[in-house]
This record gives C-alpha cells, sequence and structure tokens, in this order.
C-alpha cells in the first residue's frame, strides 16, 4: 500500500509539525519518515508535557534504528522550572542517556547523541 511506499522511500530528514492536536499525530509523523534527524513540534500551553515527552522518546527507544538526533518543542509556558521536571522525568525512567538538554525562549531542545 501506499504508506508503506512512503516509508520506504522517503528521504525526509526534517520536520516541522506547526499544530499538534493529538499525540498521535507525532507518533504517525515519527513512524512515516524514519530517516527524520530533527523533528519541531508547536504545542499548546495545555498538554500534559512530561506524558507527551514520555511517549515520544519511548517511541523513539523502541524503533531499531531510529535516525532522531534533535527533538525541538516549542511550548508558550516553557521555563527553568519546566526544563528541570523533563531533565529528571528522562533520568529517573532512562529515557535518554547520551543527551543535552537546552531552552531557547519557548522552544526546548532535546540533543540525542
Amino acid at each position: 500500500d501506499w504508506i508503506n511506499l512512503a516509508v520506504e522511500y522517503n528521504n525526509i530528514t526534517k520536520v516541522y509539525l506547526e499544530e499538534m492536536i493529538e499525540f498521535d499525530d507525532v507518533l504517525f509523523l515519527i513512524d512515516l519518515f524514519p530517516k527524520v534527524k530533527y523533528l519541531q513540534i508547536d504545542c499548546t500551553s495545555d498538554i500534559d508535557i512530561s506524558l507527551f515527552l514520555e511517549i515520544i522518546l519511548l517511541k523513539i527507544h523502541n524503533k531499531v534504528n531510529s535516525n532522531l538526533h534533535l527533538l525541538a518543542i516549542s511550548i508558550p509556558t516553557a521555563d527553568d522550572s519546566m526544563m528541570e521536571r523533563i531533565q529528571n522525568l528522562i533520568d529517573f525512567k532512562r529515557l535518554l542517556f547520551n543527551y543535552t538538554i537546552k531552552r531557547t525562549n519557548a522552544t526546548i531542545f532535546l540533543r540525542m547523541k
């Protein structure tokens, strides 16, 4: 079917999701574009960022050949406290081992090495 062909033959490495409606939107994109290295997602302020990141990182972790190296999440409520919560979540649940986290204004960058 056409989705399997799209997954197999696409070479898209950068994806920008301007407006995320549901978590499944992101999970679908991760499956559709297995070669993506950079994924940027704009979120609304009412999202549960911890749950959202946990779902995404588990999905990436469970993929045999994930190429994702940079995940950028733009959220209007991003602040130092949110960064600390995200870092604690990642470390406590061992979602990533070799990563850096940085915030620039309302965007949180997770770089996986």
